[in-house]
Formats: C-alpha cells, structure tokens, sequence
C-alpha cells in the first residue's frame, strides 16, 4: 500500500512538471507590443527551446526578428512555424510573412517556380 501512494505521488509530480506553463511566450508578446523586439526575441528563443514544435513561439519569433530588419533571419522562424502548425490560419499568416521576407529580400523571383499555361 505504501508503495502505491508512493509510486501515485511521483506519478503526479511528474505530470505536474511535464504541463509546466510556458511563461516565455506571454512575456515576449508583452515586450513586442512595447516594441522592445530583442527582448521580445530572446523570450520567444527560450520558449522554442523549450517546445520545439511550437509554432506560435516560432512565428512570434520570426516577428520579432523581422521588425528588427533581419527578414533573412526571419525567414528560417516562419519556414519552421509553417512545419509545425496544423492551422490553415497560422499557415496562411506565416506564408504572408515569408513573402514580405522573399519581396523585402528581391528575391521572390527566385522563389516562385515559373506557371506553365494548359
């Protein structure tokens, strides 16, 4: 019996641990609203690291870095929320950005396989 309550209270703990609140993302759209992109950034860069499949946290990131005029850098932010998002919205925004970074850049050109009219 005392081995069941033990193996349950480590049970919870753990899972208590593995749902910790990501605190990172909020803060870092708190400082891209007070337009302070870098700290907006390196609060974005934690919150990626601790969920690497957060897409949310890699598109504000890819904000963050391209209002600090590094579309170039950016680009590899949005490239990486488009990989992990299943919203058609959150696809859609971050493909919008990434053709601001591809027109801000010139090279949309490159970009854009040639059409062929059937």
């Amino acid at each position: 019996m005392k081995n069941l309550i033990v193996y349950s209270l480590l049970f919870i703990s753990f899972v208590t641990l593995a749902q910790e609140k990501d605190k990172n993302l909020p803060k870092g759209n708190e400082e891209f609203e007070a337009k302070k992109y870098a700290d907006a950034e390196a609060n974005y860069r934690i919150s990626q690291s601790k969920k690497t499949k957060n897409s949310t946290a890699s598109y504000n990131l890819g904000n963050a870095i391209y209002r600090q005029n590094q579309p170039s850098e950016a680009k590899f932010s949005y490239l990486k929320a488009i990989e992990n998002t299943m919203s058609p919205s959150e696809k859609h925004r971050a493909f919008h950005n990434l053709g601001n970074v591809f027109i801000k850049e010139k090279s949309i050109h490159k970009q854009l396989k040639p059409i062929k009219m059937h």
